[in-house]
């Protein structure tokens, strides 16, 4: 009997003992379980704040650099804002110029129409004569032809461009009815080319003939007789013809040197003595 109740106090005491250390192990665990809970807590804060402070120094720091930005383009602007003062004053000026340069070619070249209108005027000759004729002198000359001939002979001569004296007043008291055929030409090289003469095509449709010789034109081989200027000397140059000379007949049967009345004919339309159209 003894023995049993020594045992159950044993048991009881194994019991307590084993109650108490499980009562010591809960506590334990529960304190660990707060500490490690409070160091979770703490380092979630800390974590937390860490972010958080991060965050705001980003924030803080995207905030300066718009405002940043934002005066730097201020800046900018203002400073193109200055700038755009003076070129806009510099591009109206350039207008004004522009403008003022337009206008100033206008009216000159009014008044140069205007000039031409009123002080220019074509020069117009009418001459009906044959120029004047002093003594002869005999020379030899040798004239080459567009059809690559050459013609060697005498010919007599009055004048010689050399041997007219020009005198530019003279010229604007002289009437063309008076100057010669030099004279003439030096006038109507001052005054410039009119254009009013025929064209090459036209000129090169008139008869011509070797002076001297037979022709093949259907009016001299009807009439069946030799070519015979009615004239010596050609009106134009004061040239005695010579055998073998090219001649131009005009429809007013008025004759000259081919290249001289061909020199003519691109000036005028008419025959220097009789004033008559060549192609009415």
């Amino acid at each position: 009997m003894s023995r049993l109740v020594n045992q159950s106090s044993v048991d009881e005491n194994i019991a307590v003992y084993l109650q108490n250390e499980l009562s010591e192990l809960t506590v334990n665990d529960y304190a660990i379980g707060r500490e490690i809970q409070q160091q979770y807590q703490n380092k979630s804060i800390c974590n937390d704040a860490a972010i958080a402070l991060e965050i705001q120094k980003e924030e803080e720091a995207c905030v300066h650099s718009c405002l940043h930005d934002d005066e730097g383009l201020a800046r900018t602007l203002q400073d193109l804002e200055a700038n755009l003062q003076p070129s806009l004053s510099d591009d109206e000026k350039l207008a004004r110029y522009l403008q003022e340069h337009d206008e100033l070619a206008n009216n000159t070249e009014d008044d140069i129409q205007e000039t031409h209108h009123h002080q220019y005027h074509p020069m117009q000759v009418n001459r009906s004569y044959i120029p004047q004729r002093d003594a002869p002198s005999s020379s030899r000359a040798i004239f080459h032809y567009d059809d690559g001939e050459n013609f060697s002979g005498r010919y007599t001569h009055t004048h010689s461009p050399s041997s007219i004296s020009h005198n530019p007043t003279d010229d604007e008291n002289n009437d063309p009815e008076n100057m010669t055929y030099e004279e003439l030409t030096e006038l109507g090289d001052s005054v410039g080319d009119v254009g009013k003469g025929l064209s090459q095509e036209r000129i090169s449709r008139l008869r011509t003939h070797k002076y001297g010789t037979k022709t093949k034109s259907w009016y001299c081989l009807h009439m069946k007789k030799k070519f015979v200027a009615d004239d010596s000397q050609c009106s134009i140059c004061l040239m005695e013809y010579a055998k073998g000379d090219k001649i131009t007949t005009l429809p007013c049967k008025h004759i000259y040197h081919k290249d001289c009345i061909s020199q003519w004919l691109k000036q005028n339309k008419v025959c220097c003595i009789c004033k008559a159209e060549v192609y009415p």
